[in-house]
Order: C-alpha cells, then structure tokens, then sequence
C-alpha cells in the first residue's frame, strides 16, 4: 500500500495543473447536463414503480 501510495502522489503531482481543470469542467458539464434533464427524483422513481405494480 505505500508503494501504491507514492506512486499515486507522484503521478498527482505530475498531473496536478491539469487534472482539477478536467475535474471541474467534467463536473460542470455533467451538473449543467443533469439539470437540464427532467430527471425524477429517488422518490418520484420509487412512487412510479409503485404505481406500475398495481
């Protein structure tokens, strides 16, 4: 595990100007992509599956 380790941070370290840019903007993207979508909720899904088995 420590080796995992430091090889982990050492790649973070090489990659860390690029990585949190890519983070963000994937982020973004997705919450930007979600909200525009009319997804139902965790309630709404299980009241709907509800209503299907009746």
């Amino acid at each position: 595990l420590p080796l995992v380790e430091f090889i982990g941070n050492n790649i973070v370290s090489k990659t860390t100007g690029i990585l949190p840019f890519l983070a963000r903007s994937l982020y973004i993207t997705a919450k930007t992509f979600f909200a525009n979508r009319p997804a139902p909720t965790g309630a709404a899904a299980r009241q709907n599956g509800r209503n299907l088995h009746r």
